[in-house]
């Protein structure tokens, strides 16, 4: 059973890497005359031949349209708008996802496609967004402002300072003690939140939610109910009759995304039970849900 697993999350991985770069792709009448073709000549020269030269007219189309286009593109939505925590605002915050509606209300954020952050579970089972712990901490913990919190972290016996410390050894209470990149009145924010700052900040873009890491059944449950929830909500509804273009068509006004091992540790193995379970309750709430293998557009437009 495990060979299996694996030989299909490898085949997975494979059809997810070509329709992420966008590999050369025939219009359904051109593949048909190129079939047709195909099978004439083979009886002239051999499957063998024809083979080969398929292969290497495909190969060849193939570079030529990638030297054309770029393979990643990159998305200014990409953890709520901000990247890292040394620029005006701090990644994956109520603060940066509230300053890319404004510049794209504005006509300054050039490359937007969709809005995207990343969520995990903490100790305590809630929903929280960020992209990992170690960075958020190192960019964190040496201000002024965070010295309680770090006193605090190290009473509890966590090793905030280095690569081990993971979001699920923290409580709620615990993360948002944190000030995020030491700047007063900035914590993580809940899944939650951020979806509800989506609403009141009036945003007119796609949704994509990350997957980092869930543990238990009430938070996938949670994680389904919050983002079909959203994706079902008022404000997305007006924005179907306002402004349908800007929906990032593969995945609506709102979605799931993660990459394959995250998808395994959230949801179970590819195949498995539990994650076909799972899959089913994703399509019943109406939530697509998306594989990835790379951050750009190009990846995600492909996704499967």
């Amino acid at each position: 059973m495990l060979p299996l697993r694996l030989t299909g999350a490898l085949v997975m991985s494979a059809l997810l890497t070509i329709r992420a770069a966008r590999l050369y792709l025939r219009p359904s009448l051109a593949a048909a005359v190129w079939t047709a073709l195909l099978a004439l000549a083979a009886g002239r020269w051999g499957l063998g031949r024809i083979a080969a030269a398929s292969v290497a007219a495909w190969a060849f189309a193939t570079a030529r349209e990638l030297l054309r286009q770029p393979l990643a593109v990159p998305n200014v939505g990409h953890r709520a708008g901000a990247h890292g925590f040394a620029g005006r605002h701090c990644e994956n915050t109520l603060e940066a996802l509230a300053d890319l509606v404004e510049r794209d209300r504005a006509g300054l954020a050039p490359g937007l496609a969709y809005v995207e952050f990343d969520v995990h579970e903490t100790a305590d089972g809630e929903l929280v967004v960020l992209h990992d712990l170690p960075s958020l901490l190192a960019a964190s913990l040496g201000a002024p402002a965070n010295a309680a919190a770090a006193e605090a972290l190290h009473a509890a016996g966590i090793d905030a300072r280095t690569a081990c410390a993971h979001v699920p050894d923290l409580s709620l209470a615990q993360l948002q003690a944190v000030k995020v990149g030491g700047r007063e009145g900035v914590c993580v924010p809940t899944l939650e939140q951020l979806l509800g700052c989506c609403e009141q900040e009036g945003l007119e873009r796609t949704v994509a939610v990350e997957i980092k890491s869930l543990r238990t059944g009430a938070a996938r449950e949670r994680f389904i109910a919050l983002v079909s929830g959203y994706r079902a909500s008022a404000h997305c509804a007006a924005l179907e009759r306002r402004c349908p273009q800007r929906q990032y068509a593969p995945f609506g006004w709102a979605a799931a995304i993660a990459f394959p091992g995250a998808w395994g540790r959230a949801f179970g193995p590819l195949g498995s039970r539990e994650w076909r379970r799972w899959a089913l309750r994703c399509r019943d709430s109406g939530l697509p849900a998306r594989s990835c293998v790379l951050h750009s557009l190009d990846l995600l437009q492909g996704a499967g």
